[in-house]
């Protein structure tokens, strides 16, 4: 996680904190070059989003954030699908009626804009990266490209695969959309639109042939649902400096450990031990740059006594050591 976080950040340098950064990319016949605005991210962090205007009514948007959470704000409508697609970090997206999604690595889900016009996403890794693709049927069905024309690609059959039922659809890693989705991010700049404009043809075609009603993982989660594993999160994430048994959490939450187990992973991506492994890291290098306190302060801060221990896991989660990460 660390290690993805560095990736990110150096996509970033020069983004204020608390400043979210929209650079919208057109075809040249509409447009020359590419526009870059500034707008307040409303939480702690920054971010970056790349919009590429592939067709009329079809763009992608590439969001790389470091931050705890971002909000969501745009019109609603059944009409407008969005492919999500997590490359790095974790996300936990809170929709409309209570409901909330989670995206892994590789994970992706589909749903209509009504789901998430006022939504907000919450990072538990403190870092996002991904990619999405929102496809208003009433504008490309009257603008098709010529290759999805002799494809005879029906947009009213799109819509009734996927906006009915109006609930998301979830894929986990590995699913064909996944593999299709993650080559996008390596892309040179020169060829990114073009290369989009067909690849993003590609997915529609295969979603025109794929029937989700197949597939059981139209999954919703309910705030109440997990309710308990937010506040356990919490109560992790705020004291660092002590170490908890899986015992003592299952007592203090009234939880089973076995279900605790099951459904942090499931949650947050990876079991307890790891998770909180990785985030004392991440936490110790936030630390380290943005203050000057001695690295043994700081290991203790993360929950660690011994110095050659945190030094030991500092290396192999981020393949530095301590004192060489701070002197970058």
């Amino acid at each position: 996680m660390p290690a993805h976080y560095k990736d990110i950040q150096d996509f970033l340098p020069q983004i204020p904190e608390g400043t979210l950064k929209i650079n919208a990319h057109y075809p040249q016949h509409k447009q020359h070059g590419r526009l870059g605005k500034w707008q307040p991210l409303l939480t702690a962090g920054k971010g970056l989003i790349d919009n590429f205007h592939l067709f009329p009514g079809l763009h992608l948007s590439h969001a790389r954030f470091l931050a705890p959470s971002v909000r969501y704000q745009h019109p609603a409508s059944d009409m407008v699908i969005e492919i999500n697609h997590c490359r790095r970090g974790r996300a936990s997206w809170h929709l409309h009626g209570g409901k909330r999604l989670y995206l892994n690595a590789g994970d992706l889900d589909i749903h209509t804009t009504d789901c998430c016009a006022d939504s907000y996403m919450e990072f538990p890794a403190g870092f996002y990266e991904g990619i999405s693709i929102s496809l208003d049927l009433n504008v490309f069905g009257r603008n098709l490209p010529t290759i999805l024309q002799e494809a005879r690609l029906s947009t009213e059959q799109l819509y009734q695969d996927f906006c009915l039922p109006a609930s998301p659809l979830t894929l986990p890693s590995g699913s064909p959309l996944d593999r299709m989705l993650t080559p996008l991010y390596n892309i040179p700049d020169s060829i990114r639109l073009p290369y989009y404009q067909i690849k993003v043809q590609e997915i529609l075609l295969l979603l025109s042939v794929w029937k989700p009603g197949s597939n059981p993982d139209r999954q919703q989660y309910h705030a109440e649902q997990t309710g308990r594993l937010q506040e356990i999160h919490a109560f992790l994430t705020g004291h660092l400096a002590t170490r908890y048994t899986i015992a003592q959490i299952s007592q203090k939450f009234n939880i089973n450990p076995t279900t605790l187990k099951r459904d942090f992973k499931q949650t947050y991506g990876l079991p307890i031990a790891r998770f909180m492994q990785e985030y004392r890291i991440s936490q110790a290098m936030k630390r380290m740059r943005e203050t000057d306190l001695p690295l043994s302060v700081i290991a203790r801060e993360v929950g660690y006594i011994s110095q050659s221990k945190f030094t030991r896991v500092f290396k192999e989660i981020t393949g530095k050591l301590p004192t060489a990460y701070r002197r970058q």
